[in-house]
C-alpha cells in the first residue's frame, strides 16, 4: 500500500484509485498493457494462420487419395470427439496408440505414415475454412504412462518423407 500511495496508485485512505493522469503506475501499467495486447494479437494471428510445411502441402495426391484424406479426417475428429466426451484425451491417446500400432501391424509402416501424414495435411487445410479452430488437438495428447504417443507416428511419417 505504501508503494501505492507513492506512486499515485492508491488514495491516501485507501479508498480509491487515482486516474490515469495523476497516477504514473497507471500510465505505466496501461502503455505495458497496450504492448502485451498488440504482441498477443499477433502471436494469435500467427497461430491461426496454417504453417504447413512445404513437403507436406505439395505432397502428390491424386483427386481420389484428397477425398480420402477429407473422409478419414471427418472420421478422426468424430472419434476424438466420441471419446473425450466420455472420457479423457489420456483416454483417445490411448486408443489412437493402440490403432497405429494396429495399423503398422496389419497393413505395415508405409501405409500408416502415409495416412498420418493425410491426416496432417488435412488438419491445414481445415484450418484455412475454419482459423480459429484446432484442428489437430486429435494429434497432440498424452498418456504419460504409454511408452510411445501418437506425435511419434507422425514424426517418423515426416522423417520418412523428407528423406526419400
Amino acid at each position: 500500500m505504501r508503494v501505492g500511495v507513492e506512486f499515485k496508485y492508491w488514495g491516501k485512505n485507501y479508498t480509491f484509485v487515482a486516474d490515469k493522469e495523476n497516477s504514473p503506475i497507471l500510465e505505466m501499467m496501461q502503455a505495458r498493457e497496450a504492448i502485451v495486447r498488440a504482441a498477443y494479437k499477433e502471436l494469435l494471428e500467427w497461430a491461426n494462420t496454417p504453417h504447413m510445411p512445404a513437403c507436406v502441402a505439395n505432397m502428390e495426391m491424386d483427386a481420389d487419395e484428397r477425398k480420402l484424406a477429407a473422409t478419414e479426417f471427418a472420421q478422426i475428429t468424430q472419434w476424438f470427439y466420441t471419446v473425450t466426451a466420455d472420457g479423457t484425451s489420456r483416454d483417445w491417446a490411448r486408443k489412437l496408440v493402440a490403432t497405429l500400432e494396429k495399423s503398422d501391424k496389419e497393413k505395415g509402416e508405409a501405409y500408416t505414415d502415409r495416412k498420418m501424414l493425410r491426416l496432417f495435411r488435412q488438419g491445414f487445410i481445415a484450418k484455412t475454412a475454419k482459423p480459429m479452430g484446432n484442428h489437430d488437438k486429435w494429434l497432440f495428447v498424452v498418456d504419460p504412462e504409454l511408452n510411445a504417443l501418437p506425435i511419434d507416428w507422425l514424426i517418423r511419417a515426416y522423417k520418412r518423407f523428407i528423406t526419400q
